[in-house]
């Protein structure tokens, strides 16, 4: 049986995962996090050439790293659309947000991003995402959502991570998300199983996002123009320090998942599960094997009628 992580029903899942699960506690490894996410956030904004006195809606925001952002670009003219599921999480971007003298300029929705209930139409220049299609089934009702909101001219500029590239059929036997744990490579690949079929409704939707769904998705929802760049990166891993290690073994995938070693004390027998796991700290410490990730950023823009371009 899988089981799930044990949350107090009064805490928000992803509350929990954002504050505690995703960076198991740690905040040096929180600071891992962060160091990678900023550089993407930057990129998204420049790639979104927001203009000052424009509205942006930041769906999935998290904790608000995009839409935070955002508000300095757009200038004391312009606004921003912060919408999340979790409305816990809301509240605490609420109090960065209240923290800059932002709030006059800020709105807070919990809704989801197939709907975007309560948003009306027509009403912003720009929608933006970081990693939040991955967690969407209903991908097509997300882009009829964005097009809906968006006003004529509006535009889509939104990251997902592509899971299946390190998680697909054709992963490296002996590698665990990029470390070479070739000395316990059959343990590894029946930990890596766990991961492949989850069956959850959180984790399913990332192995089937791909680049040319999401164009399928925005042009049956009416945007033209639209591009899907893609990058994979494949490079060695440097020796890893405690943080890395720690965030490595115990931090959770996603609100919904157990962490590997968690996973290994649910899946494998008791030593079986110490020598992965014994596997898996050295070949981070040492720097083992390499990092490989792959991204895509769509762009696009919506028509003046909002009409699907494919007639």
């Amino acid at each position: 049986m899988k089981e799930r992580p044990v949350v107090d029903s009064a805490t928000d899942c992803w509350l929990d995962w954002l504050v505690r699960g995703r960076d198991a506690g740690d905040i040096e490894a929180r600071r891992h996090t962060l160091a990678m996410l900023l550089p993407i956030r930057e990129e998204i904004l420049d790639k979104a050439n927001i203009q000052p006195g424009e509205t942006v809606l930041d769906v999935g925001t998290g904790e608000g790293l995009l839409g935070i952002a955002a508000l300095q670009r757009v200038g004391e003219a312009g606004r921003v659309i912060f919408a999340d599921i979790s409305a816990p999480l809301l509240d605490n971007v609420r109090g960065a947000v209240a923290a800059l003298g932002a709030l006059d300029r800020s709105s807070f929705h919990v809704t989801s991003a197939e709907t975007l209930a309560e948003i009306p139409d027509q009403c912003v220049d720009l929608v933006t995402t970081r990693s939040v299609l991955i967690y969407v089934a209903e991908r097509q009702a997300a882009f009829n959502a964005f097009a809906r909101v968006l006003r004529p001219g509006g535009r889509i500029c939104l990251h997902e991570q592509l899971a299946s590239f390190f998680l697909g059929e054709n992963s490296s036997w002996g590698s665990f998300f990029g470390w070479d744990v070739s000395d316990v490579a059959a343990m590894a690949e029946r930990v890596k199983e766990f991961y492949r079929s989850p069956g959850d409704n959180i984790t399913s939707p990332m192995l089937t996002i791909s680049a040319h769904g999401l164009i399928h998705d925005a042009e049956t929802a009416g945007f033209s123009d639209i591009t899907a760049t893609l990058t994979s990166t494949s490079r060695s891993h440097l020796p890893g320090d405690k943080a890395l290690v720690h965030r490595t073994l115990h931090g959770r995938p996603n609100p919904n998942m157990l962490s590997p070693a968690e996973v290994a004390r649910e899946i494998l027998s008791p030593d079986d599960a110490d020598d992965f796991i014994a596997a898996l700290e050295l070949a981070v410490r040492a720097g083992r094997g390499r990092l490989r990730q792959a991204s895509v950023l769509v762009q696009g823009t919506i028509g003046q009628l909002g009409s699907s371009s494919l007639g």
